[in-house]
């Protein structure tokens, strides 16, 4: 690489609209320097980069560039990036001791504990979670629903099953075309799920994502496993229902199944053996309750239905709820602070006594000097707070 010539990051030079070629300044004071742009890059490091104080990325501020140690002899060195030679037979915990030793004081950082990498790896951690707790819930209450709603339509195809078995349809036949329902639900629900997930939730979470991160804009992939598996799922639980009910209708004689089901043998149910309550009961409400109590397996079926149902409506807005509250306790009552001063070069002590006067008289309530960092052996670092 030449002299003055640098390589600037994407995202800030697409924030100020420059493109290879172009020439910028940068510098303070008399030294001003005049800079070639030879290339546009990206990098690992900085695929989360947002200085202290900031939480979303201001590519207008905030950028990076390499050059040439040439071109700022005069500017030390305060990092190294290491790779690690391929075969290497020693492990991270090795390599690291054996630059601590050779590099007394050094602050050693492997890329799993890197900044950039690890807000972006334990963001993409904390969303995986939610989508996988989310998804497994309401699966669990779609096919518990699914399931009550074919066997459901199996008891009212009684006396059809009755019809066929008697021309001579063999149950397997029946059962067959019975469980294609299952293939009819799934397919719709495959296409119209692909579309919402595909091109609403997952590209709007993906922007987002675009954001924050300095990440090729390449989209998100149309098919993963995770769509094949959930389609199966759901065909297991549409066809599984569908074998089930007509095995057990099948069980009985074409005579048995072509008339009406008898209804169940009534019986005295538990509330009404509380005879203060059972009193006070409408006639409505107790033909009501014993219907409820009729059929134990689909009133269980439909509790569990309604109880998932609203537990996913109140857990997706508590978690709204806590992350508001996180953000509002983390800026109201944690960082209680309004204006943040940068200095760019470090000051005295009496420096700062000149600073704090000044801005007594600027309706400042408090001040405070911060961020001096302290490292010790072993990495060890203290901060020390004024």
């Amino acid at each position: 690489m030449k002299p003055n010539v640098l390589l600037l990051d994407s995202r800030f030079a697409e924030a100020h609209g420059l493109s290879v070629g172009d020439r910028i300044t940068a510098g303070e004071g008399e030294k001003q320097t005049e800079w070639l742009i030879q290339g546009i890059v990206r990098a690992g490091e900085y695929i989360y980069y947002a200085p202290e104080g900031l939480t979303v990325p201001d590519y207008q501020k905030y950028g990076f560039a390499y050059t040439n140690a040439s071109s700022l002899p005069e500017v030390p060195f305060n990092e190294i990036i290491l790779t690690v030679a391929e075969g290497s037979t020693l492990a991270q915990a090795e390599i690291s001791a054996q630059i601590r030793e050779r590099l007394a004081g050094a602050t050693i950082l492997s890329r799993h504990h890197q900044t950039s990498y690890r807000k972006v790896a334990d963001a993409m951690t904390g969303i995986k979670q939610i989508g996988l707790l989310f998804s497994l819930a309401f699966f669990l209450t779609g096919a518990l629903v699914t399931w009550i709603t074919v066997s459901r339509m199996l008891e009212n195809q009684r006396q059809h099953l009755g019809t066929l078995r008697s021309l001579g349809y063999s149950k397997k036949e029946i059962t067959g075309r019975y469980a294609l329902f299952g293939v009819l639900i799934t397919l719709p629900s495959m296409i119209l799920g692909w579309i919402v997930a595909r091109c609403l939730i997952a590209e709007f979470l993906y922007r987002i994502g675009m954001t924050y991160y300095t990440i090729e804009a390449i989209g998100v992939i149309p098919f993963t496993p995770h769509f094949f598996l959930s389609a199966l799922c759901v065909t297991a639980v549409t066809c599984g229902g569908t074998f089930f009910s007509c095995r057990r209708s099948l069980e009985l004689t074409p005579a048995a199944l072509m008339r009406p089901k008898p209804p169940a043998q009534g019986h005295r149910i538990f509330l009404e053996r509380i005879t203060p309550y059972w009193r006070r009961l409408s006639f409505s409400g107790k033909i009501v309750t014993r219907n409820l109590f009729r059929n134990k397996g689909r009133m269980l079926m439909g509790l569990v239905g309604i109880i998932g149902s609203t537990s996913l409506i109140l857990c997706g807005f508590g978690l709204m709820n806590s992350i508001n509250g996180m953000l509002d306790r983390a800026f109201k009552e944690t960082v209680q602070y309004d204006v943040e001063i940068k200095l760019r070069t470090p000051s005295t002590v009496e420096q700062l006594a000149d600073m704090y006067n000044t801005l007594s008289g600027q309706h400042v309530d408090a001040t405070m000097a911060f961020s001096v960092y302290v490292y010790g052996k072993g990495d060890v670092k203290a901060l020390i707070l004024w």
